[in-house]
């Protein structure tokens, strides 16, 4: 039957007369269409629609995509390479296969059943962690505190590791204002404590969008993490200190409750914990933030950030 449709394609269309006494080439058992629609059969039919009955254009290779034709694979579709160390996305016009790496550092290999970089196994799988404050990925951020800019030495931000596990949790912290990864060793029921350089806008009370302007720390056992704003408060009073959650007990619901801290408002920080995320924030003031736009009061207003990157609101 593939042959007849493909030896009639041709004139059926230019006059659409290829019909039972020209070869046969539309069937009806097809299913009807839309006349100049082009569709697929199964996974690797092309079914053109010339006068509301498909026909078969070509038998693809590989598959069918619809709206595509043939493709060498769907778009969108997930797998894993051979040896599990990456993650395999098929292109968006599915001419092909993009690889990406798998982060072996805290336990990260491809999930044969959902094609993503996941901790399968280990201490930080997430089944073993739970949404407690006790995790393997944090993303210590610097936060408003305009008195310290631009700061004497005497003043820095940093975090203290807090490992109360059996097993010596090596971290890695990374982003921010690092020229390069700092790795900690932290050992088991001990506090480690690491100075951090200070990202200088999240530091000033601007209201702004900063690419990858938070720390990502990464540890291959379950560790508590603390940051403080400054580290040292000799001389100053404006000292916060923060219990961070880790990347495993987010949600994505919050309400933020911001007390006026300088002047007439206060202010928010939000870090995107992964690539892709659409923050969708609905503020009770208005609002106008640099290199985003403004915020109207009881409206609200979408925000895509990838991982990393931290918008300040006041």
């Amino acid at each position: 039957m593939r042959t007849t449709y493909l030896t009639c394609l041709a004139w059926v269309l230019w006059s659409a007369a290829c019909g039972p006494a020209g070869g046969g080439s539309a069937d009806a058992a097809l299913g009807p269409c839309t006349t100049g629609m082009t569709r697929c059969q199964g996974s690797d039919l092309v079914l053109v629609c010339p006068r509301g009955t498909p026909v078969v254009l070509e038998a693809c290779p590989d598959v069918c995509t619809s709206g595509l034709g043939c493709t060498s694979c769907s778009p969108g579709t997930r797998k894993c390479s051979d040896d599990l160390s990456a993650r395999v996305v098929c292109r968006a016009d599915g001419s092909g296969w993009d690889e990406s790496p798998c982060d072996p550092f805290d336990g990260f290999r491809c999930d044969p059943n959902s094609g993503l970089c996941s901790i399968i196994d280990g201490p930080c799988a997430p089944e073993n962690l739970g949404t407690s404050y006790i995790g393997c990925e944090y993303f210590p951020t610097v936060t408003s505190n305009p008195w310290l800019r631009p700061g004497p030495p005497m003043w820095s931000f940093g975090v203290a590791v807090s490992n109360a596990g059996g097993q010596t949790a090596n971290v890695v912290i990374d982003g921010g204002a690092l020229q390069r990864p700092i790795f900690l060793a932290v050992p088991p029921e001990d506090v480690v404590v690491q100075e951090l350089p200070w990202v200088w806008d999240l530091l000033s009370f601007d209201a702004l969008l900063v690419t990858n302007g938070s720390y990502h720390l990464r540890s291959t056992q379950p560790v508590t993490v603390y940051q403080f704003n400054p580290l040292d408060s000799q001389g100053t009073y404006t000292n916060d200190a923060s219990l961070l959650i880790p990347a495993n007990a987010m949600t994505g619901d919050y309400l933020v409750a911001s007390w006026l801290t300088w002047g007439d408002r206060g202010f928010i920080a939000i870090t995107a914990t992964r690539d892709n995320t659409n923050v969708t924030v609905t503020t009770t003031v208005d609002a106008f933030v640099e290199n985003v736009g403004r915020f109207t009061a009881g409206q609200p207003q979408t925000v895509a950030l990838q991982k990393g990157d931290v918008l300040q609101l006041k």
